[in-house]
């Protein structure tokens, strides 16, 4: 499983490969950022599907060509747009509309990742604490922020002699 928390741009996640009851694996990355901005993360208890799910969402999020390796019960995918408005996918293909919330918590680590952002602790400290409280949850932690685009250049006001 994961914890996946997002709060004031920054989207962090546990790294704990496990898949389902066979126990932990090794680390992976379970969130990016998109060119556009976006950051986007998912949660699942197989062994690969976190990866499908982020492929699919990149490809287009086609309902019509799922990942077969996922289960859609056992699927979770948050995505973070720049301005903070989010779209979340549980236990199901279809995405919610944009919602609006100071923050955003998903995976088997959700709850407790929510209350220490309830209580203002950053999405790396909630991820921390999930790991430590939840089973399926492990660290490293690790974040991303939507980034912004590099400033352009300032032109310079040529000096007369």
């Amino acid at each position: 499983m994961t914890t996946i928390a997002y709060k004031d741009g920054v989207m962090a996640a546990d790294s704990r490969a496990f898949p389902g009851h066979s126990g932990y694996i090794g680390t992976k990355m379970k969130i990016r950022r998109l060119p556009d901005g976006r950051l986007i993360g998912a949660s699942s208890g197989r062994a690969g599907a976190c990866e499908a799910i982020l492929d699919w969402y990149v490809a287009g999020a086609d309902i019509k060509n799922t990942p077969h390796s996922v289960d859609r019960d056992d699927l979770h995918l948050l995505v973070v747009h720049p301005d903070g408005c989010a779209q979340i996918a549980s236990h199901r293909w279809t995405l919610t509309g944009m919602l609006s919330n100071p923050y955003f918590a998903i995976g088997s680590g959700a709850k407790h990742a929510q209350a220490v952002l309830e209580f203002g602790g950053t999405p790396e400290q909630a991820v921390e604490v999930a790991c430590k409280l939840d089973w399926g949850s492990g660290l490293p932690v690790v974040s991303l922020t939507h980034g912004t685009p590099s400033p352009s250049p300032k032109k310079r006001k040529r000096k007369r002699n």
